[in-house]
């Protein structure tokens, strides 16, 4: 079995990037998912994917958006920057015991405060 050791030099930003395991390339367009942003951990998470997300089937709930091309999400505006253009997505998956086993069914899908 492989583990994941963060060494004591290490600040939380370098802990929390090197946590990244998915890259999505995603269309031009509105994301079709509802955020909560952490101001605390620079991250936005996701609390609704609507059925018009293109990438709805490849994230759920819970899931950290920490990335967009390679650079830190510093506000939730960043969500909307380049909505123009095909954008990549760094994330970090929810912790979730059952996250292997959704098909992208409903379980994923629920409105949230803020949509992008």
């Amino acid at each position: 079995t492989a583990t994941a050791t963060a060494t004591a030099t290490a600040t939380p930003e370098e802990v929390e990037l090197s946590s990244i395991t998915k890259i999505i390339t995603i269309n031009p367009g509105k994301l079709g998912i509802s955020i909560v942003f952490e101001e605390e951990s620079g991250s936005a998470i996701i609390s609704g994917i609507s059925e018009a997300c293109s990438f709805g089937d490849k994230v759920r709930i819970g899931d950290q958006i920490v990335t967009i091309d390679g650079k830190e999400i510093a506000n939730s505006d960043d969500l909307r920057v380049g909505n123009d253009r095909v954008r990549k997505l760094g994330i970090i998956p929810t912790m979730d015991d059952d996250s292997d086993v959704d098909g992208g069914g409903s379980p994923n899908h629920a409105s949230g405060a803020e949509s992008s």
